[in-house]
Order: C-alpha cells, then sequence, then structure tokens
C-alpha cells in the first residue's frame, strides 16, 4: 500500500480498476471486503490523510486542495488501463470534484462515475454539521448512522477522529461549485429510500452532471445503505464496468 491507494486484493490482470472513495471520516478499510466480491475489476481505495495508516498526517479541508493532491497522488495509479470511481457521500463529491480537475487539465478520464448517498452537487444543499460544537456534531454523527455505537461511546476514538471528520465535512461544506460543461462519462448514483439527506429525488438529479446518460438505482436503507447492500451495489458496479468495456470493444 502507497500513501495513497491499498489494494485490498491486487488483480493486474483485471481489464479495470475501480478506484473507491471513502465517506467523510472514513478510509480505505471501508472497501477492503470490496475485492472478493467485485468480479470484473480490481478494488483501489483511496486512502485520504488523517486516518488508519496516515493518522499523524493532517487532514485536508479545502476542496482544490484535495483534488490536486490526489490527481498528483494518484497519477501513477491511472495510465496502465481503464479505470471508474467510485465515490459514497463525501467521497462522491470528491469523485466528481478530481473528475472535473482530470478533465480540465486534460488528463484520462474514467470510464463511468458512481455517485452514492450524495446529493447531485450543482444542488448546493446545505450541511452545517462541520462548524457545530464537538458534542453537536457528535449528536449529528449517531443520528446518520453508520459510526459504530462502540467507537461512539468512546471518548479517545472520537476525539482521534473528531478533527477528520470534521475536515472532511468542512471539504463539502465550503467548495465552491462552478457550473461547467457536463462531464462525457456515464454516471450511475445510488440513493437509500430512508435517506433524508441524499434523498432519491437529489440522486436524480445527477443527471444534470453528464451528456452520457444517468442511471439511480434507489436501495433499501438510510444513508449508509451501503453496508447492508453491498451485494446489490457490487452486481450493479459489475454489470456496468462490463458494459462499458464491452462498447469500447466494439
Amino acid at each position: 500500500m502507497d500513501r495513497w491507494v491499498s489494494h485490498p486484493a491486487p488483480r493486474p490482470e483485471a481489464p479495470i480498476k475501480l478506484f473507491c472513495f471513502p465517506y467523510a471520516g472514513g478510509g480505505a478499510s471501508a472497501f477492503r471486503q470490496w475485492a472478493p466480491r467485485l468480479a470484473g475489476a480490481e478494488v483501489a481505495a483511496v486512502q485520504l490523510p488523517g486516518r488508519e495508516n496516515r493518522l499523524g498526517e493532517r487532514p485536508i479541508d479545502a476542496m482544490d486542495r484535495l483534488v490536486d493532491a490526489l490527481r498528483n497522488g494518484l497519477a501513477a495509479h491511472l495510465d496502465d488501463r481503464p479505470f471508474a470511481f467510485f465515490g459514497h457521500s463525501m467521497g462522491a463529491r470528491i469523485a466528481f470534484a478530481l473528475t472535473k480537475r482530470l478533465q480540465g487539465a486534460g488528463d484520462r478520464l474514467p470510464v463511468r462515475l458512481f455517485a452514492s448517498a450524495s446529493p447531485a452537487p450543482w444542488l448546493q444543499v446545505p450541511e452545517t454539521a462541520w462548524r457545530q460544537s464537538d458534542d453537536e456534531l457528535l449528536a449529528w454523527l449517531t443520528g446518520l448512522g453508520g459510526t459504530p455505537p462502540e467507537v461512539l461511546a468512546s471518548p479517545d476514538l472520537m476525539r482521534l477522529m473528531l478533527p477528520t471528520i470534521r475536515a472532511d465535512l468542512t471539504v463539502g461544506a465550503t467548495w465552491t461549485y462552478r457550473l461547467d460543461q457536463p462531464l462525457p462519462i456515464g454516471i450511475r448514483a445510488f440513493a437509500g429510500t430512508a435517506d433524508e439527506y441524499a434523498t432519491p429525488e437529489r440522486a436524480r438529479a445527477w443527471a444534470r452532471e453528464t451528456a452520457a446518460g444517468c442511471d439511480v438505482t434507489v436501495l433499501d436503507g438510510g444513508h449508509f445503505f451501503v453496508h447492508e447492500k453491498v451485494g446489490e451495489v457490487l452486481d450493479i458496479v459489475d454489470s456496468d464496468l462490463c458494459a462499458v468495456l464491452d462498447g469500447a470493444h466494439r
């Protein structure tokens, strides 16, 4: 594992690589179990500063600086075969912003973008948790789900995690969205039926960000439906990637 990318089960023979971007506070380990279950691609889990093996590094709290760092950090991993991006929640917005940066620089683009549990960026849905007190941020995390109760109940763990979570939320909340030409790649948006933040309607709004079509999948669950429905999510991701590769070879 290098600083930016973890390959839980290296598969250099796979025809495509899927870069996975975590939710706020999450790390590469969130995608550790994906590799054995994704048949057609190699999983490349993105590791941001301030967590897991990069816990000693200061987290980046501004989108422009983060995507610049990601473009440099991932450069060596993006030139050997086709690749796609998957992001959950904050990770979806980071994956989108990085794709736009690659587009603006004339770099190779992912063949598909998977945006999970995230409103379309152009909606600019407000989120205030990033500037609230630690107690309020903790309450927000509890209500959102996804963080194990034993972690929430540990003052020592939360003291380590809250600065990174706050920085991650700041990335999304302070990002200046710029209306631009739609992407030339297809998008698949995932949404949970009970997610009050990234509602299915807000997921459908991703269609405005692409000129190549947007598919929307709605699954039972809240903001972290991806944990309970991982098999369904990966089946759809696999199918989409196979279709993209088949189309490219015709």
